[in-house]
C-alpha cells in the first residue's frame, strides 16, 4: 500500500507488559472505525508493512493498546518500536466532535469536474449518504467504495465516480 492512499496516525512507543502489548501514540486527533482496522502499516526502512491485529483498545483519545498477531517478545516488538504507524484512509471516518472528516470537503468527479462540497453526513440510515451541495445543485450519494475514489485529506478533496443518473435522481 502506498503512503498517499494511507494516514499517519502516530508512532510505536514501547512494550506494555510482558505478553506481546505494544502502545501506539496518536499524533493526530481522529477517531478510527476501529471494529473494521484489520492490520495498522508501521513504516520499515520506507516501506509500509501490514502487521495484523490480534486486540486493539483504545486507552484514550491519543493512545491505543494493541496486540499484534505473531509478536509475542520483547526482542519481536523492538523491530517496530519508535516506528511511524499509518493506517489507510478507508478506516478514517469520524473527527472529534464526532462529525465526519470529510465535511466541507470538495468533491471531484474526473468527467464533470467539482461537484460541490460535502455538507452533511447521514449516518441514521443503513448505508450512510454524503450529501453534496453547490450553487446549482444538491445531491446525495452513498458513502461507498463503488464512488469514492480516494481520499485527500491534505487537500480536503473527494474524488468520485458518479453516475450522472444517480445525481439525477436528487
Amino acid at each position: 500500500m502506498l503512503k498517499k492512499d494511507c494516514f499517519l496516525i502516530g508512532k510505536t512507543l514501547k512494550p506494555h507488559g510482558y505478553k506481546g502489548f505494544v502502545k501506539i501514540l496518536k499524533e493526530k486527533t481522529l477517531d478510527l472505525d476501529i471494529q473494521k482496522i484489520d492490520f495498522f502499516l508501521i513504516d520499515q526502512n520506507k516501506i509500509l508493512v501490514p502487521f495484523f491485529i490480534e486486540s486493539l483498545k483504545e486507552i484514550n483519545s491519543n493512545t491505543f493498546l494493541l496486540k499484534f498477531e505473531k509478536l509475542d517478545t520483547k526482542e519481536q516488538l523492538e523491530k517496530i518500536l519508535k516506528k511511524d504507524v499509518y493506517v489507510p484512509l478507508k478506516w478514517i471516518i469520524k473527527s472529534k466532535n464526532n462529525q465526519t472528516n470529510i465535511l466541507d470537503f470538495i468533491v471531484f468527479d474526473h468527467e464533470r469536474g467539482i461537484l460541490g462540497k460535502v455538507d452533511y453526513i447521514d449516518t441514521q440510515t443503513a448505508q450512510k449518504l454524503i450529501y453534496v451541495s453547490s450553487k446549482n445543485h444538491n445531491f446525495c450519494f452513498p458513502m461507498h467504495e463503488k464512488f469514492l475514489l480516494k481520499v485527500n485529506i491534505e487537500k480536503k478533496i473527494i474524488d468520485v465516480k458518479i453516475p450522472q443518473e444517480l445525481i439525477n435522481l436528487n
